[in-house]
């Protein structure tokens, strides 16, 4: 199974520091993934880029992945043509930042909030022309899109509207998959829509919650059973990154202790 990772989501809106890095490492982790949001990680800029691959190489980390930009006006599948093209612009800059990170995977959401209900599957074929042209400058930097099922008062949040989307896409072999496992608890098929889906898995994104709300909680402080999950996971010969991504903690260092005693004992088997 894959090796242990963890989200920078984890510090917030904090800016990113070396420190931070540090943090990482010495609660055991592996490989990180950038979370590219304003006020945290400057992903278009390239001097800030450089500095931030600096810490990841003297900390002894490794980039796997770079999660696209994810804040208020980012929408690649928004109707407003000038929205979907900043969107697009700055998507196409992050990954320039990850390439400079030495990452291969670009995480990426379909889109944001559905505009209205009539409307969601016009968001969906304006999504799959946005993931589409994305997935041409991926391919041609030798870089991967993990397109992530959202939650779902997100565009994509319907299993069925995700599976319509991934099969639009069935011919981009640039375009795979990141399962969120605290979205997929949210929907009615919970953690099982895992075996749905129709592209390899490069990511799985690990947190918990009670099936109410999205509360990025560290695994196995919500109603997710692990066991069953982690079983699956064996079954469909996942050999890609867990990383575990929280929303930003009171006690940094010891929630991520606790998650990377918990990962490790997972890839140990302990928990099938």
């Amino acid at each position: 199974m894959g090796s242990c990772g963890v989200s920078t989501q984890v510090f917030g809106v904090q800016r990113l520091t070396e420190a931070h890095f540090e943090l990482l490492r010495e609660a055991g982790f592996s490989h990180v993934e950038l979370f590219a949001s304003p006020g945290h990680f400057a992903w278009e800029d390239p001097v800030e880029v450089a500095r931030v691959a600096l810490w990841v190489r003297r900390t002894g980390l490794a980039v796997c992945s770079l999660h696209a930009p994810w804040a208020p006006g980012q929408d690649i599948a928004s109707l407003d043509e000038a929205v979907r093209r900043r969107s697009l612009d700055s998507a196409h800059r992050a990954l320039d930042a990850l390439l400079a990170l030495g990452g291969r995977v670009l995480v990426l959401h379909p889109g944001a909030a559905v505009q209205a209900p009539e409307m969601s599957r016009e968001q969906l074929a304006i999504a799959r022309e946005s993931i589409a042209t994305l997935a041409a400058s991926c391919s041609q930097a030798g870089v991967k899109i993990a397109l992530e099922n959202p939650p779902p008062y997100e565009l994509g949040g319907r299993n069925a509207d995700m599976l319509l989307l991934y099969e639009a896409l069935r011919d981009e072999p640039t375009v795979q998959a990141c399962f969120d496992t605290g979205h997929a608890h949210l929907s009615r098929e919970g953690v099982g829509f895992l075996a749905a889906l129709p592209k390899e898995i490069l990511v799985v994104h690990l947190s918990d919650n009670a099936g109410e709300s999205d509360d990025h909680l560290p695994p196995g402080e919500g109603t997710i059973c692990w066991r069953d999950f982690f079983a699956m996971l064996r079954e469909c010969g996942f050999h890609g990154q867990l990383v575990i991504e929280l929303t930003e903690q009171p006690d940094a260092r010891s929630s991520l202790r606790r998650c990377s005693l918990w990962l490790q004992e997972a890839l140990a088997g302990c928990l099938w």
